[in-house]
């Protein structure tokens, strides 16, 4: 038995089905978070879509991307040279792409009485003489010092790529050739590792203040944490030690209670929060 399959059906079958994708702002936090998301745009680069390659991220809008972290050296993929690799112009972060920073310990630490909001967590050990241009040196509470110290900035970059991101829903017609479905909703992505400083201490804070935005609203916010396994020659007892205390902070914060004591998931992008030793209350 045979069957013959007109022109039109035989255009229907050869068709790629479109890929469903939403706007999503992917948050790297610490070197894991960096890794992680300079091989996302090479991924993205490299990638076949629809039988087309794109040559600039900025030719893909529906995908947005913050780096943020204590380090300020380049950030670059540890495995590549940046003179022989052809694509390391194209996959590195733009100015507005990345936050590194240096944070003042000294000059919180001597003015401490006049930041109550960072005093009431704040560890009382001397943290000034931790250089932290070159990372958090695997100390939690230099990154979210940084986040406090940063805040605004980092406010006003979420909020513009967001909208930006949201923008793009209306280009529908020009990623057509992409062959890519965009859906109308926001997605927020938040990747870091539990075994260093940056990423562990300041995920909880960044990715529920991310939550508690009003405009944009994101539709969903997203974790993706890497345990400490995969970080054994880098001073191993500090890192289980910094991804046990994470872990904590996570469960605690992920505990369902309609009126926490203490908890992070409240309204920290609009400022309405009060910060104990280690915890955030939120009203």
């Amino acid at each position: 038995m045979s069957a013959t399959i007109g022109p039109n059906a035989a255009a229907k079958e050869n068709q790629a089905v479109a890929v469903k994708l939403r706007p999503t702002l992917f948050v790297g936090i610490g070197g894991t978070g960096k890794e992680v998301l300079l091989r996302l745009r090479r991924r993205i680069l490299q990638n076949d879509w629809g039988g087309r390659r794109i040559n600039d991220l900025s030719r893909f809008p529906i995908a947005s991307f913050l780096y943020f972290d204590t380090d300020t050296t380049e950030a670059v993929e540890s495995d590549r040279s940046q003179r022989t690799d052809p694509m390391a112009r194209a996959v590195a972060f733009r100015e507005s792409e990345r936050l590194q920073k240096r944070v003042d310990v000294r000059h919180y630490m001597s003015e401490l009485e006049n930041f109550p909001h960072i005093q009431a967590w704040l560890p009382e050990s001397d943290l000034s003489s931790i250089n932290t241009e070159k990372g958090a040196g695997q100390v939690r509470a230099i990154s979210r010092l940084l986040f406090f110290d940063q805040f605004k900035v980092l406010q006003g970059l979420v909020r513009s790529q967001g909208d930006a991101l949201l923008n793009s829903v209306g280009r529908q017609n020009e990623l057509s050739h992409l062959n890519l479905d965009i859906e109308n909703e926001l997605r927020v992505v938040v990747v870091c590792s539990a075994a260093g400083g940056t990423g562990s201490g300041s995920f909880i804070d960044f990715g529920l203040a991310v939550r508690s935005m009003r405009n944009p609203r994101p539709g969903q916010t997203d974790l993706i944490l890497v345990l400490p396994g995969g970080f054994k020659g880098a001073n191993y007892e500090r890192v289980n030690a910094n991804a046990f205390a994470a872990l904590m902070e996570l469960e605690h914060a992920m505990r369902p209670n309609t009126q926490p004591h203490t908890s992070t998931a409240g309204r920290i992008w609009s400022g309405r929060c009060r910060v104990s030793r280690r915890t955030t209350t939120c009203t």
